[in-house]
C-alpha cells in the first residue's frame, strides 16, 4: 500500500503542476481557431460583397488598377484577422503584453486610416448615385458645361455617357450631383441640319 499511494501521491502532484500549462495550451488553440475562422469567414463575405457592387470592374476603368482590388482587401482583412489571432493567442498564455498592444494599436490605426481613405472618395458618389437613379436614367441626352451626351448607364459610383463623338465618359456620380445639368428626351439636332 504504501508503494501505491507513493505514486498515486507523485500522479496527483504531476497533474497539478501541467494543469496550467494544458489549460493554456486549449486556450491558445481556441484562440487561433476562432480568430482563423472569422478572418476567413469575414474574408469571403467582404470578397462577395465587393463583387456583387463591381469594385474590380470600377478600379479597373476609374483607377486603372492591374490587380482585385476584391481580392487585395479581402486578403488584408484575412491577414490583420490571423496576424491578430496569433497576438491574442500570444497575450492570453502571457508572452510580451506591451508589444502585443503595440501592434494591435498599429493594426487599429492601419485599418481606420485606410478605411476613411477609403470611405472620403467613394462615400460622396455613393450616395449620389443613388440620389441621381431616379432623375438620370439610360437614355437621356444629358448637357453640362464641360461634356455632353447620351446616359449608356448608371451606377453607384459613376454614369457612364456616350458623347457626340461617340467618345465614353465615365463621370463620378458626385461630379454630376454636383454640375448644372440639362436633361433632354433625345439628342438635339446638329447645327449644319444633320439628324436627330
Amino acid at each position: 500500500m504504501g508503494v501505491v499511494t507513493t505514486i498515486l501521491d507523485a500522479l496527483e502532484r504531476f497533474m497539478a503542476s501541467i494543469t496550467p500549462t494544458l489549460n493554456q495550451l486549449v486556450l491558445f488553440i481556441l484562440i487561433l481557431f476562432i480568430g482563423f475562422l472569422a478572418g476567413k469567414i469575414l474574408s469571403r463575405l467582404i470578397r462577395k460583397l465587393m463583387t456583387d457592387a463591381g469594385a474590380d470592374d470600377a478600379g479597373r476603368k476609374r483607377l486603372g488598377l492591374k490587380f482585385s482590388i476584391t481580392k487585395t482587401v479581402a486578403g488584408t482583412i484575412a491577414g490583420v484577422f490571423y496576424v491578430g489571432s496569433v497576438l491574442l493567442a500570444l497575450d492570453a498564455i502571457g508572452f510580451a503584453t506591451t508589444a502585443i498592444q503595440i501592434v494591435l494599436l498599429i493594426i487599429a490605426i492601419a485599418l481606420v486610416t485606410s478605411t476613411f481613405l477609403l470611405l472620403r472618395d467613394s462615400l460622396p458618389n455613393l450616395i449620389a448615385g443613388l440620389s441621381l437613379r431616379k432623375t438620370i436614367k439610360r437614355g437621356v441626352y444629358l448637357r453640362a458645361a464641360t461634356f455632353e451626351g447620351e446616359v449608356l448607364s448608371t451606377g453607384l459610383w459613376e454614369t457612364v455617357i456616350v458623347s457626340r463623338r461617340g467618345d465614353t465618359l465615365l463621370i463620378p456620380n458626385n461630379t454630376l450631383k454636383k454640375t448644372t445639368l440639362t436633361l433632354l428626351k433625345r439628342k438635339p439636332a446638329k447645327a449644319g441640319g444633320g439628324e436627330p
